[in-house]
């Protein structure tokens, strides 16, 4: 219980990494994406002794603050939409493909095996991110309707800041169950009985990507940073915490 504890306090915290000698590289990124840039981040930080600081928080706010001119130097978003209206902007670069991000049921405290009607039980709370701005949210929102679900779950929905909270709320037991990123369960709550992968129709995959920051003033380290993420030595890793990996190309 502990161990979680600490994996939720840590998807929550704002992640600096740096050593004394170089300028600051700072990413801004989908709270999805923690569990993954983490440890990727630390072999970047140790290979090229670069300071490296990441922000965490939904694409969509994020994305609203790379337009009002915040100085980050790369963004990875969990939704396509969210990058693709700032590439029209010219406010990124060329935009590179991570994967497919994956929605999923949880419920850590569940005694059988999950089912989509089990959030129809009476007196029970759903946890999702907030979908104004979270790529999880809609998604979750866009499985409920498709469920022909929402109406009668809509009561219990509790909202969340980002999907790493929808998945604190339901740790803590503020919700029963949450519809949150796979990549924010921790690995000792996967069970059968704990985590339902959830099937999304094609209007609803969560596509992650990330690209450079067009006002950046780190583009050398920005673009190393992205090459090296980008290497296939990470793709077991993604795939752990739930990105389906593709090709990766390692062109700047």
């Amino acid at each position: 219980m502990r161990q979680r504890a600490v994996f939720f306090l840590a998807l929550l915290w704002v992640s600096v990494i740096a050593t004394v000698n170089a300028e600051p590289l700072t990413i801004a990124a989908a709270s999805s994406y923690r569990p993954i840039l983490e440890p990727i981040t630390q072999a970047y930080r140790e290979q090229h002794q670069q300071v490296v600081r990441v922000i965490y928080g939904s694409s969509g706010k994020l994305a609203t603050q790379i337009a009002a001119g915040a100085p980050f130097d790369l963004y990875f978003s969990a939704n396509p939409r969210f990058m693709q209206k700032l590439r029209q902007q010219l406010l990124v670069d060329r935009v590179h493909d991570d994967g497919i991000g994956q929605l999923v049921l949880w419920a850590p405290r569940s005694k059988a095996a999950l089912q989509p009607a089990d959030i129809m039980q009476a007196e029970i709370r759903v946890a999702i991110a907030q979908p104004r701005h979270a790529p999880y949210g809609q998604a979750a929102l866009g499985w409920l309707k498709n469920q022909g679900l929402y109406e009668q779950i809509k009561p219990k929905l509790v909202y969340a800041e980002n999907v790493a909270q929808a998945a604190q709320m339901v740790f803590s037991g503020a919700a029963d169950f949450g519809l949150v990123a796979l990549s924010v369960v921790p690995l000792d709550a996967r069970s059968e009985n704990q985590l339902l992968q959830l099937q999304l129709d094609d209007s609803q995959r969560l596509q992650q990507n990330h690209a450079r920051v067009a006002g950046s003033e780190q583009v050398t380290a920005a673009r190393a940073f992205s090459q090296f993420y980008r290497q296939s030595q990470f793709d077991a890793l993604k795939q752990r915490f739930g990105i389906q990996v593709r090709a990766t190309e390692l062109s700047p």
